[in-house]
């Protein structure tokens, strides 16, 4: 395994990085390594910056001419002088506290030339929890340096299966003895808790050249449909990306699957679409390939991957291939049978052995033709599917803001032209009073969830239909820290695992995640809902003068009841096309997008709506028939917006990019708003600051839930391990926000 050790850069004059060169991440020996006379090991790790966390990088040989020195590395503070560098790998026990220098620039750019001169191929590994990517990661390990079973066999002993140059996984067997049968598990690697069966942090492992003289970078992410519920999904999703920051480009992003998962679940759908697909770049479709685990060579789950990928293609237009060169079949057998052979003793018959060394050179057959695949691709720029992540996330956060504010505007428009009609005629334009309605948004002090099932709802007919009204709220607050609510400790589920779930206290223990229910109402978890901010209309609400001055000088002509209402009918447009504008150029990015947010978030507000207004009666009735009207002339006005840039060829007619960082500055036309502007960053940034405090919590406590696991004392989380877990609280780094 690639381990982040420290690097601390003492360069006062740092470079920019080269915008014109691919960067690839360098993975070194330790200076105090063995082979240099020290005593840390000779292992290549990746190096980490100490003060910005990222990868350093360095500007890849092109092979040429003539080669020359490597002078600097990157990270995201900048280029460093290689002479300025120095190094402290994570095994302490060996190497101590201190940082370190190579003994000479030019052995250090002896290490370097060592990976510039053979491109490191890598691949991205991505796949459900429980697919088997550590196992198929260890296979092609042992693939590469043992070519036959039968030279794995001989060769390997049980130390060789507990290096922590592994991944983590666990093998059992169930076999007989003493005429009883028993179950033999042996582990493999270190780094992560077995019991929970998956991988918790993205991590590199470096598969060293053999044959073709090429090294093979293989990543292992975070397993989709975590077995702890869908927060840690999105917390996973959050650091894979931060992981991904570390690469200029990639060579493949491989799909993980079962060659039993051959039926079209939701799980599996889930898994394709929402966990792997939907944040990826359409320019990284070519650099696809699929591996199949547990695959005697049928490929059985072939036919259900097309038709996804037919979809994807009919819906998006992103043709994905899947045709033999990109479909690689491993069958995992061999390698876990040795494992158990060489830590347990297990036995084997000769037939079997015999299969055993039928399989083992299948896959090590497979991994080869996988990496001559790997070495015609050319690689996926990461930054273009970083600007697909960045977008997701800050649709997520902005474009509730922007419907609601948008909403509340016409609302406004509305209400204006009913008090232009009821007006006294002759009545003094001085004299009348200009008075809005305002959407404020506020933090609760903690999460609400409430259930949205038929069971627990109540249908009430209005003049637009029957609305269904939530009448229960199954808990009002609970705590992250210790699953406790209102003093009663709660049973905790397997699929939000443990007391960080989102509303991990009101559910009841059960075997499989779909079968999960609230322990308050028994529905089913899929019906639950869960709030961390809340919208309050104040109504009636004074316009401050310097604004309607402003507003007074830009429409000099109009009276000033007629100036605020045009100016309000130009932030409504301004809000629509700008939510139409994002929203077509997330489309015309990312391979997969079905849902439009901003739509979704506009029929949210009239469901609420309606449902308010089943519960008045008179006059307050009529009034709210009245913003309901409001609200879908905003739906009208939004949808004939997002209609005209959908039609263009590219969906992004103004050519609008996404920028990777400093992603806020695209909001700055909409918190510029005369009447909404400021209000709406106000909003925007309880949204944010809501969303930060949660991820802390969850940071929080599975640090304490792995310290008691551990039995360790809890220590305080430094700044890159929030990063790493894709909570940092940084303003600035907005690939750490979660959607």
């Amino acid at each position: 395994m690639l381990r982040v050790c420290t690097v601390r850069a003492s360069d006062p004059k740092k470079i920019l990085s080269p915008v014109d060169q691919l960067l690839w991440p360098c993975h070194l020996p330790c200076p105090r390594a063995k082979k240099f006379g020290g005593k840390c090991r000779d292992d290549d790790n990746f190096w980490g910056c100490e003060q910005c966390g990222q990868t350093f990088r360095f500007v890849k040989q092109d092979g040429k001419g003539q080669k020359t020195p490597i002078t600097h590395l990157f990270c995201d503070c900048g280029g460093t002088r290689v002479d300025r560098l120095t190094f402290r790998c994570a095994f302490f026990a060996d190497h101590g506290d201190q940082f370190n220098a190579f003994t000479s620039v030019n052995l250090l750019n002896k290490e370097l030339e060592r990976q510039s001169t053979k491109e490191t191929l890598t691949l991205f590994l991505e796949g459900e929890t429980g697919n088997g990517k550590s196992t198929l990661i260890n296979e092609m390990l042992f693939c590469a340096k043992f070519p036959t079973f039968e030279d794995a066999f001989r060769l390997t002993t049980s130390a060789d299966f507990n290096s922590d140059c592994l991944a983590a996984a666990s093998y059992s067997k169930l076999v007989e003895r003493n005429g009883e049968y028993v179950t033999i598990e042996a582990k493999l690697g270190t780094g992560r808790n077995i019991d929970e069966s998956q991988t918790q942090f993205s991590e590199a492992y470096l598969i060293p050249p053999v044959e073709d003289g090429q090294p093979c970078c293989v990543s292992d992410t975070e397993g989709k449909n975590d077995s702890r519920g869908i927060g840690m999904d999105n917390q996973n999703k959050a650091n894979m990306f931060g992981f991904f920051r570390g690469f200029d480009g990639v060579h493949a992003i491989g799909v993980v699957m079962k060659d039993n998962d051959n039926r079209d679940t939701k799980s599996f759908n889930y898994c394709i679409n929402d966990g792997i697909l939907s944040d990826l770049h359409k320019n990284g479709a070519p650099n696809i390939v699929f591996l199949i685990t547990h695959s005697s060579g049928s490929a059985k789950v072939i036919p259900v991957v097309r038709k996804l990928l037919e979809e994807i293609e009919k819906k998006n237009g992103v043709k994905i291939p899947l045709n033999k060169s990109n479909v690689f079949c491993f069958d995992n057998v061999a390698f876990e049978a040795l494992c158990l052979i060489k830590t347990k003793g297990v036995e084997y018959d000769e037939d079997e052995m015999e299969e055993f060394s039928r399989k083992w050179t299948k896959s090590a057959r497979e991994f080869k033709r996988l990496k001559q695949y790997l070495a015609t691709l050319k690689p996926h720029l990461t930054r273009e599917t970083l600007s697909v992540y960045a977008a997701r996330c800050a649709i997520a956060d902005i474009i509730p803001v922007i419907a609601s504010h948008g909403a509340q505007i016409q609302c406004n428009i509305v209400k204006m032209e009913i008090e232009e009609l009821n007006k006294t005629i002759g009545e003094d334009e001085k004299k009348m009073e200009i008075k809005l309605d305002k959407v404020e948004t506020k933090e609760l002090d903690k999460p609400r969830m409430f259930c949205t099932s038929d069971k627990c709802s109540e249908v009430v007919k209005t003049l637009g239909g029957d609305v269904k009204v939530s009448k229960k709220d199954c808990v009002d607050n609970y705590s992250f820290a210790d699953g406790v609510i209102d003093g009663t400790i709660l049973t905790v589920c397997t699929w939000a695992g443990g007391p960080m779930g989102a509303i991990t206290g009101a559910i009841l223990v059960s075997k499989r995640r779909d079968e999960a229910k609230c322990k308050d109402c028994k529905c089913p978890r899929s019906e639950h809902k869960v709030i961390n901010t809340e919208q309050i209309v104040k109504r009636n609400v004074d316009v401050d003068p310097a604004v309607l001055e402003q507003i007074r000088q830009k429409y000099k002509t109009l009276k000033m009841k007629d100036a605020v209402k045009r100016e309000l009918i130009e932030e409504r447009d301004i809000c629509c096309k700008e939510a139409a504008k994002w929203i077509a150029c997330l489309k015309s990015m990312a391979v997969k997008t079905d849902d439009d947010e901003m739509q979704s978030c506009i029929k949210q507000n009239i469901r609420d709506a309606e449902e308010k207004m089943a519960k008045l009666k008179g006059q307050s009735r009529e009034e709210q028939q009245k913003s309901i009207e409001a609200l879908r002339k905003f739906e009208e006005f939004y949808d004939k917006e997002r209609d005209i840039l959908f039609k263009t060829a590219s969906g992004n007619a103004a050519g609008f990019k996404f920028p990777t960082e400093n992603i806020e500055q695209i909001f700055d036309e909409l918190f510029a708003l005369e009447i909404t502007g400021a209000q709406m960053k106000a909003n925007y940034e309880v949204v944010k600051k809501a969303k930060r405090e949660h991820h802390q919590r969850q940071f929080t406590a599975e640090e304490e839930r792995r310290a008691a696991k551990q039995n360790l004392v809890k220590a305080e989380p430094t700044k890159c391990q929030i990063a790493e877990f894709g909570a940092s609280s940084s303003e600035d780094d907005e690939m750490d926000i979660v959607s």
